[in-house]
């Protein structure tokens, strides 16, 4: 067996131990969301030539149908119904972009620069948004 083999098989618990905790594969949904929306919305406007409006708005709702299914699935692995689950999600979502909306706000009346705000605010929603997700949206899957 090679150094890089053994390596690898090494690296393999430690990836396990990492996804073991709920929070990780909750940013972890949450980047690939992310970047399934800029790959949307660059597909859909630039390639395709959809309006802005459009291609943006269809590329969002990719990507929370995305965020939404790992989330459900995979992060919390709720058992719960949809019909109950997703529009509590999507209010969790759009509490999530009120606050986002509110600390930039904040964050840049106190003078903080808008390139750094956005960074702050993004991992405080975060962090808000998994408690939500947690608490409110999958909370039958809470305690697994």
């Amino acid at each position: 067996m090679t150094e890089y083999s053994r390596g690898l098989q090494s690296l393999v618990p430690f990836v396990r131990s990492l996804f073991a905790r709920r929070w990780i594969r909750f940013g972890f949904v949450g980047g690939v969301s992310a970047f399934n929306y800029f790959l949307f919305g660059y597909l859909l406007v630039t390639v395709l030539a959809l309006p802005i409006f459009l291609g943006n708005a269809a590329a969002y709702l990719l990507a929370f149908g995305i965020s939404y299914t790992g989330q459900c699935r995979w992060t919390f692995q709720a058992q719960g119904f949809h019909k109950s689950m997703l529009p509590r999600y999507a209010l969790a979502q759009a509490a999530g972009l009120v606050l986002n909306t509110c600390l930039i706000w904040l964050l840049r009346h106190i003078g903080l620069s808008y390139i750094l705000s956005m960074p702050v605010a993004a991992l405080l929603v975060a962090f808000v948004t998994y408690l939500l997700c947690k608490y409110f949206v999958f909370r039958s899957a809470a305690g697994k």
